[in-house]
């Protein structure tokens, strides 16, 4: 049987890692719309991902079509060099945390049909739209 003592300890050191494996966030140069339907293979089935412009990416089970936003999205396909990648959107509790490491006029798409203004906008976020190059994801 554990003593409070210990079980103390053991709550503290769950604690104390939970909080250490945060995600980093770091901006994202969308992927074209020629990229991201030649990635679709590559997507999970389900998945729906932002894109360049005001589209975004279906996977395989979707027919791999890109449509505009209209609804919650909680990927991105992202420009990595020439390469596509499928990344997580930051939350937007974690996109407005991270405001001032964007540039000072950009604009990112973020999860739950949402984008993060830089800290020229005030750091404001409003309704996603599409329309936009880069997001904030997590790494």
């Amino acid at each position: 049987m554990l003593k409070l003592s210990s079980a103390v300890k053991i709550v503290s050191l769950v604690s104390v890692f939970a909080a250490t494996s945060v995600f980093a966030i770091e901006q994202c140069t969308l992927a074209s719309p020629k990229a991201a339907v030649n990635f679709c293979y590559q997507m999970n089935a389900w998945d729906i991902a932002a894109i360049q412009g005001n589209k975004m990416q279906y996977g395989p089970l979707y027919g791999c079509k890109q449509e505009a936003e209209r609804g919650s999205i909680g990927h991105a396909l992202c420009d990595e060099g020439g390469v596509t990648t499928k990344r997580v959107l930051a939350s937007p509790e974690e996109a407005l945390a991270n405001c001032y490491s964007m540039g000072y006029w950009d604009i990112a798409a973020i999860q739950g049909n949402k984008k993060q203004f830089g800290p020229g906008y005030g750091c404001k976020q409003e309704v996603y739209t599409g329309g936009i190059g880069h997001a904030l994801v997590k790494y």
